[in-house]
């Protein structure tokens, strides 16, 4: 094989079983996973700790650069000084939305993103003042609601008191370097749009997202601490999780995201799967990440803050 800095060529291996060693001997071998309680962060600790080799590009660059040098070959980027997030971005403020959206049900969950529960905005907002550790991750779901909206009109009903979230999802719009979204191109409207609005020290456990789809998510408000994977390495993520039955649970009772960035993650820095090392970066507002699919990761909230964020089939 020949370099090529328009392609990433993948090798499928055959009659591979379930239990068969692909990674390489050390990718998840002699991992603690009996995790201490975590003590206060360090910030500036934690910046020179960080070792960034993810690529940063101007939200300028065209649509046929991005999709050469960075969608076709899989790669992970962070376009910078993006101006995407409209409306939406200008006039955030945390008190308004959920006044102006109180009587609608937002999808929130404690800690680290697991145990999902419908609650009221004006609800959603008490916690926020409580300085709970919460996550806003809301599905917008803009296929179901304009069905349902073409539904209501078909039958000659009111729509006025319609608890839709469209109008929050048409406050964005996603950045030209971002290619064509073929789902969209095929005249399919989805329900991959979302609004991710936290708590300072929430995060997300290990997870992937939608199969076939890869993510773009832009930064409105905050810092956030990322871990990404390289491409495929879907199994075995408990090998490399806090364990609950040996961890120093906190005042939650519960493994938290923190326990893992203190813990797991710095023995994991420099090992190879697939023969790549993972990846970790922080971004910021006017920051978009370009996430490829199949990529494995977990986030860490470092201040109050807010994203959106949407899946799609690329090219």
């Amino acid at each position: 094989f020949s370099t090529s800095s328009d392609s990433t060529t993948y090798l499928k291996i055959s009659n591979i079983s379930e239990n068969a060693l692909i990674f390489g001997s050390e990718a998840f071998n002699q991992v603690d996973k009996c995790c201490p309680e975590p003590k206060d962060f360090d910030l500036q600790k934690i910046l020179d700790d960080i070792t960034d080799t993810v690529e940063r590009v101007s939200c300028d660059i065209s649509r046929e650069n991005f999709e050469r040098n960075f969608v076709r070959r899989k790669r992970l980027a962070i376009l910078t000084n993006c101006s995407n997030t409209g409306k939406f971005g200008e006039n955030w403020n945390l008190e308004e939305f959920f006044t102006k959206y109180g009587d609608f049900m937002w999808d929130m969950n404690y800690g680290q993103g697991d145990g999902r529960n419908e609650i009221r905005g004006e609800n959603v907002l008490e916690h926020f003042k409580k300085n709970s550790s919460v996550i806003v991750f809301d599905r917008l779901r803009k296929r179901t609601n304009l069905l349902r909206r073409r539904n209501l009109a078909f039958l000659n009903q009111s729509q006025e008191d319609l608890t839709d979230k469209i109008e929050v999802a048409d406050d964005w719009f996603i950045p030209s370097a971002i290619p064509e979204d073929l789902f969209l191109s095929a005249g399919l409207t989805h329900d991959y749009q979302f609004i991710n609005i936290n708590t300072k020290h929430s995060g997300t456990s290990l997870h992937l997202d939608m199969e076939q789809t890869s993510g773009w998510i832009s930064m409105v408000e905050g810092l956030k601490w990322w871990v990404v994977f390289p491409p495929d390495v879907l199994s075995d993520m408990e090998k490399i999780e806090c364990d609950p039955r040996c961890s120093e649970l906190d005042q939650h009772t519960s493994v938290t995201t923190i326990d893992w960035f203190k813990h797991i993650l710095p023995q994991l820095r420099g090992r190879l799967f697939y023969g790549r090392p993972l990846q970790e970066f922080l971004v910021s507002p006017g920051d978009t990440i370009y996430l490829p699919g199949y990529m494995v990761h977990t986030v860490l909230n470092m201040e109050e803050g807010v994203s959106v964020s949407g899946d799609q089939f690329d090219p």
